[in-house]
């Protein structure tokens, strides 16, 4: 019931280390974010109904995340949902370790029936694919 009144209500979704679904977890490895965000360029070109809108240099300032927008449609009724990765390095970590963030908002609508944190998950599970990682359970 409780994830029914989320989907009525609910418009986003938003990766969260603390999230309950492994597949809502903010993505962790070894690679650049340089290289993270040309997998997830990769990712989206290839995925079905996914598109690269934009894509942010990264500074001078190598702290600052890389910022890539991608859309979603959907394939039935065509709603299109915006979704924000940052890619950069995780904070107070000793080696070298990047962490892709991201959200996920629908663009018309209170509530999404769960689409964006189903966008959030296609997301990830696709990273780790190309990552060679086991993909996140849902």
């Amino acid at each position: 019931m409780k994830t029914l009144l989320r989907g009525l209500i609910v418009n986003h979704a938003k990766l969260h280390a603390d999230a309950d679904d492994v597949g809502l977890h903010p993505v962790h490895t070894d690679r650049t974010p340089q290289e993270m965000a040309d997998i997830v360029q990769r990712w989206a070109g290839q995925a079905r109904h996914w598109k690269l809108v934009e894509r942010s240099t990264q500074s001078r300032n190598t702290s600052d995340p890389i910022r890539l927008h991608l859309t979603r449609t959907t394939a039935v009724f065509r709603f299109t949902d915006d979704i924000h990765v940052r890619i950069g390095p995780m904070t107070g970590e000793s080696s070298e370790t990047t962490i892709l963030d991201a959200d996920s908002q629908s663009r018309i609508g209170k509530g999404d029936l769960g689409q964006n944190a189903r966008n959030l998950k296609e997301l990830t599970r696709g990273i780790s694919e190309l990552l060679g990682e086991a993909a996140p359970s849902a």
